[in-house]
């Protein structure tokens, strides 16, 4: 039976399925509820979504045509012709976008479509006039000339086209001028822990083109990547001196960041995935650090194998226990 504050509590498909189950209401009326509460897409969403789904498609094949062009009649082609290629096709991805409006998502396609040939450009003039740059430079200016594009566009793949651009040139910039590695990890996870601030503060002011759990999570993961990596170089290197001290600073920093993710998205604003992905970079670091130092013989691999299968029922049974005090908290916040 449905009580008074189940009516104030939001119909989420698991609260409607547990509804089936207790026979509250019937298999036809959780259909119709799916349909209602806009959990199952409509036609005409379906239709909506395959439409950008194809101009997605066809503007990535006609982006990616362009520079397949080019790349064919290299020796053929003026380098004046190949820039002017390059730069028109620019103008035109970019007039067509102000043309369709920047507010709509086929706008927004096309501003992609002209980011990704500006990376064309800057391949095609450092390939013409072989300026001796590093691979860095290049992505470096690749990803300072789109900065306006992203600002501009508010569009979120977009802004995961530049934030890849930006950790690689983070990335290949260490490759060159940073031997041990400390200092290119630290400006990984400073430059990707405030791309998840800055998200997780635009979703919370509920702006509407960062309405996306998607992208906070993919920041996420990207910005745990170098604490884990600093940590099992650590774990490799534990019975030798560590020659960087930035690798022994990112330690503490690591836990810090671990303990935060998980009392902010199981107390705060709850977020499972953000507590799984939390609980792998801990289990993986926790396991590396386990199989290097302890040495059991044969039997390592075994003992290895019900470790993971005990960290993985305790990791789902403690989401399961914060996904409903979650649940019990809002309803009480509601009523």
């Amino acid at each position: 039976m449905i009580q008074n504050s189940d009516l104030h509590t939001p119909a989420t498909p698991q609260r409607l399925i547990t509804y089936v189950q207790q026979r509250v209401i019937t298999p036809e009326q959780f259909e119709q509820a799916l349909d209602i509460t806009g959990y199952r897409p409509s036609r005409r969403q379906w239709q909506s979504f395959l439409d950008v789904l194809l101009l997605a498609l066809g503007v990535g094949l006609v982006a990616s045509g362009i520079l397949f062009f080019l790349a064919f009649n290299w020796q053929d082609l003026h380098r004046f012709v190949k820039l002017g290629i390059v730069e028109v096709s620019i103008i035109i991805a970019v007039g067509l976008a102000i043309w369709q409006g920047l507010e709509r998502v086929q706008g927004k396609i096309l501003l992609t479509a002209a980011a990704l040939l500006v990376g064309g450009l800057v391949a095609v003039y450092g390939q013409i006039y072989q300026t001796g740059a590093d691979a860095y430079q290049l992505f470096l200016s690749w990803t300072l000339l789109i900065t306006g594009f992203v600002l501009v566009g508010k569009f979120a793949p977009l802004w995961l086209l530049w934030l890849g651009l930006a950790n690689l040139t983070i990335a290949l910039h260490g490759a060159v001028n940073d031997n041990s590695g400390g200092r290119t990890l630290l400006y990984l996870f400073v430059f990707n822990a405030v791309a998840v601030i800055a998200w997780e503060i635009m979703y919370r002011r509920t702006i509407d083109w960062a309405d996306n759990r998607g992208m906070a999570r993919i920041n996420a993961v990207i910005m745990l990547f170098p604490l884990v990596v600093n940590n099992l170089i650590l774990v490799f290197e534990f019975n030798r001196t560590t020659s960087d001290p930035l690798l022994l600073f990112l330690l503490p920093v690591s836990l810090l960041v671990a303990f935060s993710m998980i009392y902010w998205y199981s107390r705060r604003f709850f977020d499972g995935f953000m507590l799984i992905i939390t609980a792998v970079a801990i289990c993986l670091c926790f396991n590396t650090w386990l199989m290097n130092t302890l040495d059991l013989g044969d039997f390592t691999p075994f003992a290895l194998g019900f470790l993971v299968i005990g960290q993985t029922a305790g990791v789902v049974t403690w989401i399961r226990r914060c996904a409903s005090a979650w649940e019990v908290s809002r309803s009480w916040q509601t009523n």
